[in-house]
């Protein structure tokens, strides 16, 4: 179990480090440039005449964000509460929100922008995804224990 918390933990880096990194770039026109500021900006260039690409990082971006607070309630969960059902059934419910919004903010319409994600979303996607396959792991071998145990 401890290099299971220990792979945890290390997983829990990686989602850190990611939201430094650019997760997504997305369109915008010459006039919402000036509206694009903040801490979740990691850089703007221009593309064509009248169009600019806008490079967005972890702070940028609600499904980075959202992965955060997930990932702090399974890491919570594993570490201090390791026998409780729920933590990771909530934790893939929420995620699986995020990701559907995420989706759902990159359609207009019907149609899909020129959003493309970049290394910081892949470093989130598998850390995350990996995460919940260990919370549920733990959550069985856990089981499996106390059942042995009981006889």
């Amino acid at each position: 179990m401890k290099t299971l918390n220990y792979t945890s933990l290390t997983l829990v880096l990686v989602v850190v480090v990611a939201m430094f990194l650019p997760v997504y770039e997305t369109w915008v026109t010459e006039y919402e440039v000036d509206q694009q500021t903040g801490i979740g900006i990691s850089e703007i260039y221009q593309k064509g005449k009248d169009g600019f690409i806008v490079v967005h990082n972890g702070f940028g971006s609600y499904y980075a964000m959202g992965s955060c607070f997930v990932t702090l309630f399974l890491i919570i969960g594993m570490l201090f509460l390791p026998r409780e059902n729920s933590i990771p059934i909530i934790s893939i419910i929420l995620y699986l929100a995020s990701l559907l919004l995420l989706r759902l903010g990159m359609i207009n319409l019907g149609k899909p922008f020129d959003d493309k994600m970049l290394i910081g979303f892949y470093m989130i996607l598998l850390s995350q995804t990996s995460l919940l396959v260990l919370s549920f792991y733990k959550l069985r071998k856990l089981n499996e224990l106390d059942r042995f145990d009981n006889y």
